[in-house]
């Protein structure tokens, strides 16, 4: 067995995953203030199983080791009890300036993706409104096209009534004649 500041992980263990456990070195109360986030956690079950657990988000309860947790995210996020299972960190390794770049372009390029988006969105607005105010130009077009329509119908209606009425008199008149 293994003894690392009261962290006992059994030594036939630590040689079985000895290729995985390279460069993870166990976690214990005197080194948990050394771990960054985004560092990968590895954690062993008390029967000897290896787990990958993710890469550390967050660290809570650091002041009662009793109740720490670490919270991980693989695909999913876990929180994972410290007093559980045995632990494993690897400290993130840092970018080389190749990566620190392609990063940077990726980023870019998801900022010029979201822009294009944000325009092609404003321009779907736009068209909606132009199509609206080209809805209610038509609608009002028509309706003052029946509103015309309706006066001539009236004036011709206004202009019979005349006709008729002046028949009519001329009618009375000849009989009166």
């Amino acid at each position: 067995m293994e003894e690392k500041n009261n962290i006992i992980i059994p030594s036939k263990w630590l040689k079985k995953y000895k290729l995985e456990l390279d460069d993870y070195f166990i976690v214990n109360p005197n080194n948990i203030d050394k771990l960054k986030l985004g560092g990968h956690i590895k954690y062993m079950t008390y029967n000897g199983e290896l787990k990958n657990g993710g890469f550390l988000l967050s660290i809570e309860n650091k002041d009662i080791f009793s109740k720490l947790i670490f919270v991980v995210k693989s695909n999913i996020v876990y929180r994972l009890h410290f007093t559980r299972n045995f632990y494993l960190y690897k400290f993130p390794k840092d970018k080389t300036e190749e990566e620190k770049e392609k990063d940077n372009r990726i980023k870019e390029a998801i900022k010029e993706k979201e822009r294009n988006k944000q325009k092609e969105e404003k321009e779907k607005e736009r068209k909606k409104k132009e199509e609206a105010k080209e809805r209610d130009r038509k609608k009002k077009e028509e309706e003052r096209i029946k509103e015309k329509e309706e006066r001539r119908r009236k004036k011709e209606i206004k202009r019979e009534e005349r006709k008729k009425e002046k028949e009519k008199m001329k009618e009375e008149k000849e009989k009166s004649i």
